[in-house]
């Protein structure tokens, strides 16, 4: 992958993680309780395997592209 991609990709990965995020607090003010745990879970596991699993790996070979650890 090079500069230009990993980048577009970071910032569309980036941007499911945040309507992810969006989902899951209209689900927390909307569903039963039991339901939001579902929800909460399933979100997390999307959220952790597509950090783990894409970002880290555009991170590793364009650490620049990583603005949060800086």
């Amino acid at each position: 992958m090079d500069y230009n991609s990993a980048k577009e990709i970071r910032d569309h990965v980036l941007k499911s993680i945040e309507s992810f995020s969006l989902a899951l607090s209209i689900a927390e003010t909307s569903c039963p309780p039991d339901e939001y745990q579902k929800i909460k879970k399933s979100i997390g596991i999307i959220i952790g395997k597509t950090d783990h699993e894409i970002l880290s790996t555009i991170y590793k070979k364009f650490p620049d592209l990583d603005h949060i650890s800086k």
